[in-house]
């Protein structure tokens, strides 16, 4: 049955709340005392003691990899925005971004 616009008998699952496979992977962290932001944490920060590691391969790039991905569970994520700019406000952002550059490396 296709969805009706306006009708009473139910309106979905409300906002913010968890599907069944946010739940079920929730559970099973649970069970097994697993927090994978903690893991991927503590493999950014390259905590080698807590990963129980023995071998310290945990390279730069790795740490870094491991650093973004806790992002995403830690940081919103920001949504690009569209401007709309007049040709003389362009060109005064370009004449800030070169004085800056100029200061910069001058």
């Amino acid at each position: 049955m296709p969805f009706q616009p306006n009708h009473k008998l139910s309106r979905g699952r409300p906002k913010g709340s968890l599907n069944k496979a946010s739940i079920d992977s929730q559970q099973l962290a649970a069970e097994m005392g697993v927090d994978p932001l903690q893991i991927i944490l503590w493999f950014a920060q390259g905590n080698y003691e807590a990963l129980k590691m023995q071998v310290h391969d945990i390279t730069p790039e790795m740490r870094l990899k491991a650093a973004a991905e806790g992002c995403q569970y830690t940081r919103p994520k920001l949504k690009s925005i569209e401007t709309k700019m007049s040709e003389e406000q362009i060109n005064v952002l370009k004449m800030i971004v070169e004085d800056y550059s100029n200061r910069k490396n001058g």
